[in-house]
């Protein structure tokens, strides 16, 4: 597959489509990874076959008979903290959500260890931090009622197990992960995102941070978040993808 552009390695990316006989080109810069991969496949292949949605078979998953009550799961933690949306937002979530439903803050210890600043979330009395691998918290997922996670690896699998999913993510990978694009896109997932001028940035993000984060995580509207997540959680409505304000 014909190499993106990548000004710090383009000598060496052009040396080595030299020595291939079959290059294939996956297209502009920005084209969803899923659907760049399977135009290559159809491509080696000679068929034609439609995307898959970005779910696993019911098999994949072990069912679990869902816990009585219920339940929503909230993953506040990136690897890049840039990209976290602050706790502020997430106890205005909790606070809004009705008093019967027990919340789990996602996470492994390390991740509460360097950001102490959420560890204030676990003091309301409905919830809980919850530190399982994902194996053993994939089959929760699938049976509760909402998962609201930032850009990262517990988003992409609750969405795959089919749990309403709301993903706030950055402006960073539009047009490439997140938002997915909508032939893989399934019912159960949903994006608010910022749109910038810059989107597509792939993280190597041009602006001063403010408030510690990317402008596009920082400028996600809180009511918008709050409002879009009690309506997913009340199983409204609510489109793939929610943009919040203008680009800029």
């Amino acid at each position: 597959m014909k190499a993106r552009p990548w000004g710090k390695y383009q000598r060496r990316l052009d040396a080595n489509e030299t020595q291939l006989t079959r290059v294939f080109d996956g297209g502009p810069k920005h084209v969803d990874k899923v659907i760049r991969w399977c135009r290559f496949l159809d491509w080696l292949t000679g068929t034609v076959v439609p995307p898959p949605l970005a779910n696993l078979t019911e098999a994949a998953v072990e069912e679990k008979p869902a816990q009585p009550g219920r339940r929503v799961f909230i993953q506040p933690f990136s690897a890049v903290s840039a990209k976290q949306s602050p706790p502020e937002l997430y106890q205005r979530l909790i606070e809004a959500l009705p008093n019967d439903v027990e919340v789990s803050i996602t996470g492994t210890d390390a991740d509460l260890e360097r950001n102490p600043a959420y560890k204030g979330l676990l003091d309301h009395r409905a919830v809980r931090f919850d530190n399982r691998t994902f194996e053993a918290i994939a089959p929760d997922l699938r049976s509760c009622n909402l998962v609201v996670s930032v850009d990262t690896a517990l988003m992409h699998l609750a969405i795959a197990v089919g749990a309403p999913t709301l993903g706030l993510a950055s402006a960073a990978y539009t047009g490439e992960i997140v938002p997915y694009a909508p032939e893989i896109t399934p019912p159960n997932a949903h994006f608010l995102y910022r749109p910038m001028p810059c989107e597509g940035c792939l993280g190597v993000c041009v602006h001063p941070l403010e408030a510690g984060v990317f402008p596009c995580i920082a400028r996600l509207d809180g009511d918008t978040v709050v409002d879009t997540a009690l309506e997913l959680f009340a199983g409204g409505g609510v489109p793939a993808v929610v943009t919040v304000g203008g680009s800029g």
